[in-house]
């Protein structure tokens, strides 16, 4: 990842329990309007969400019992 998109990330974690940046702070620092600041945010972070979420299913799946379907 570059310095680019490290800082949104670290800008969206920053703002994230103020309910997010206001669209000014956003201009400001990116140069972006909130929409296309989300959506970098979006498609920066959804791949890496999406392996979490499989990893979770499969830690339940095998506190459940069942085996690990990564195997």
């Amino acid at each position: 990842m570059d310095r680019y998109h490290h800082a949104i990330e670290e800008f969206h974690r920053q703002w994230e329990p103020y309910g997010g940046p206001s669209p000014e702070a956003v201009f400001t620092e990116f140069g972006l309007t909130v929409n296309q600041f989300y959506a970098r945010h979006r498609a920066l972070t959804r791949g890496r969400r999406r392996a979490d979420l499989d990893r979770t299913c499969v830690d339940d799946a095998v506190r459940n019992g069942q085996s690990d379907p990564q195997r």
